[in-house]
């Protein structure tokens, strides 16, 4: 079928409404006007030429894609590395916070947990008696 041929309406579509499209058409003028917008619309369409891509559109469109994977698998290769240092780093510093912990309570000679923070008895005391 050639655009030329395509009319517009529901009536095409659905058999026995183009007497209803017609009467809608005759009775309301906002209708009549879209009417005339949409087939002025298709027919500047229809006139202008077909777009066409500049030269070497789909090469630039690859190009491009593989530009963003490389961005990706750049910033996935990062916070890989990161994850990767964590673990250790964590580990580290876990276990130099036991040792301070140990030696506070082998320097107090008590173990608890104002020992393994190295607070002071006062303070403990004063904390636990004194209401907030």
């Amino acid at each position: 079928m050639k655009r030329g041929n395509v009319q517009l309406g529901l009536h095409l579509m659905i058999p026995n409404m183009g007497e209803s499209v017609n009467k809608a058409l005759s009775d309301s003028q906002e209708l009549r006007a879209e009417k005339d917008r949409l087939i002025a619309m298709r027919n500047t369409l229809a006139a202008g030429s077909p777009g066409t891509f500049g030269a070497r559109f789909a090469e630039r469109v690859i190009e491009r894609i593989h530009a963003l994977d490389d961005l990706e698998s750049s910033r996935e290769f990062f916070f890989q590395s990161l994850y990767r240092l964590f673990r250790p780093i964590a580990c580290a510093a876990a276990t130099a916070a036991l040792a301070i912990m140990t030696l506070n309570m082998l320097e107090r000679g008590e173990v608890s947990l104002a020992a393994a923070f190295a607070l002071p008895q006062e303070e403990i005391g004063t904390i636990l008696e004194e209401p907030p």
